[in-house]
């Protein structure tokens, strides 16, 4: 914005000498008085707007706390019940071997039930010990 437009500007060595009439310096100070309403206005929402972010991150820094401390007791969690799972399946395999142990034990008896089972398996172990003999023989 040039001054010239307003006022009447002369320099004269090294002295500027401005002369504005009534109307000109009521305008320039409406201006004045407008653009600092306006800066007033922009600083208070600025603050707002810095206050309310601040409050967002703050609150963000907590629930990114709380979930890290979730997430540590879950893997915490996982890890046990991991274990836990692999204790459980030693167990069971241990089991269906004491299963297998004892269906074959039960059947070496002859019990009523598997008397054909027992039969077959008496026969091939009859082969297996033949085969032995057969290659120990030669």
């Amino acid at each position: 914005m040039e001054l010239k437009k307003y006022c009447d500007l002369k320099i004269i060595k090294n002295t500027i000498e401005i002369k504005i009439t009534i109307k000109e310096l009521g305008f320039i100070v409406w201006n004045v008085k407008f653009v600092s309403i306006v800066l007033n206005f922009l600083m208070s929402n600025l603050e707002t707007i810095v206050d309310s972010l601040e409050n967002k991150i703050r609150r963000i820094s907590i629930r990114l706390t709380d979930l890290r401390e979730s997430n540590s007791k879950l893997r915490e969690k996982l890890s046990e019940a991991q274990s836990l799972n692999e204790i459980q399946s030693k167990r069971l395999n241990s089991l269906e071997n004491d299963y297998q142990s004892l269906k074959f034990a039960n059947s070496m008896l002859g019990s009523s039930n598997s008397k054909r089972e027992t039969k077959l398996k008496i026969n091939n172990l009859i082969k297996d010990i033949d085969d032995c003999i057969a290659r120990l023989s030669n």
